[in-house]
């Protein structure tokens, strides 16, 4: 089989194709889900922060078919997307804002040519207004209930929105944390240091998705961590292999 392989593979580099193992996709997001959904099955609400076009939602959904969604994204240019989710899923909605401390209420956001690589003015000095609301307060005038799903797709903001989800966070069983291996504004924490801060608060990573290399010379630039409570059962058995 290996040889036959080889073989096919010989064949398909000639065209710039390759065949991988189907091991190769575990760190997919939808698998890293999957794995989640087994440990954490009655997640009540997942609030997507930084939701974009709200294309994660509407995966996450799949797997997690009882939750309710609260799409959370500042970019007017998405919000046709979101409103387009919600005429056709009940349990979703959105929120046009900036998730963030509670001593913001405006902020201004630098918006990328391409819309993606948008991010929080932390000095405030240019960039479009836009309105800003805490997580917490956000579950409020809502009606959301825990246990919760935080994801986290903001780009450096990452301690402001924490710091306005105190409570929230009281009722959080997972926090799906976009992490790098670079300092890529002047406030944002690279893994190592967002691992610390998360587990400060009680929270362990437990998985990881969609590593992604730097395309210029394919260093790790970012992934996805997944954490859980630091109590939660998956913590309990340090062995490889339990028996």
């Amino acid at each position: 089989m290996k040889l036959l392989a080889r073989i096919v593979n010989y064949l398909l580099g000639l065209v710039g194709l390759k065949l991988i193992p189907k091991s190769a996709d575990a760190f997919q997001m939808t698998k890293a889900l999957e794995r989640l959904f087994v440990h954490i099955p009655n997640t009540k609400t997942v609030i997507d922060i930084g939701a974009s076009n709200g294309m994660w939602s509407e995966a996450a959904m799949r797997t997690f078919p009882k939750s309710s969604f609260l799409a959370v994204e500042p970019l007017i240019e998405r919000e046709h997307f979101l409103r387009a989710i919600q005429s056709r899923t009940p349990r979703f909605d959105y929120a046009l804002c900036v998730a963030g401390s509670p001593n913001d209420e405006i902020l201004r956001i630098r918006v990328a040519e391409d819309l993606d690589g948008s991010a929080v003015d932390i000095d405030g000095a240019s960039g479009r207004q836009v309105p800003s609301k805490t997580i917490d307060q956000l579950v409020v005038e809502k009606g959301l209930t825990g246990p919760f799903i935080l994801k986290f797709d903001t780009h450096g903001f990452e301690r402001e929105i924490l710091e306005g989800a105190r409570k929230t966070l009281h009722t959080t069983e997972a926090i799906i944390m976009e992490c790098y291996n670079f300092s890529i504004t002047k406030s944002s924490l690279r893994f190592p240091d967002m691992c610390l801060a998360l587990e400060k608060i009680g929270f362990r990573p437990m998985d990881l998705a969609d590593p992604m290399l730097r395309p210029t010379d394919s260093v790790l630039w970012q992934f996805d961590l997944i954490f859980m409570k630091s109590d939660a059962k998956v913590f309990l058995d340090d062995r490889y292999q339990s028996h």
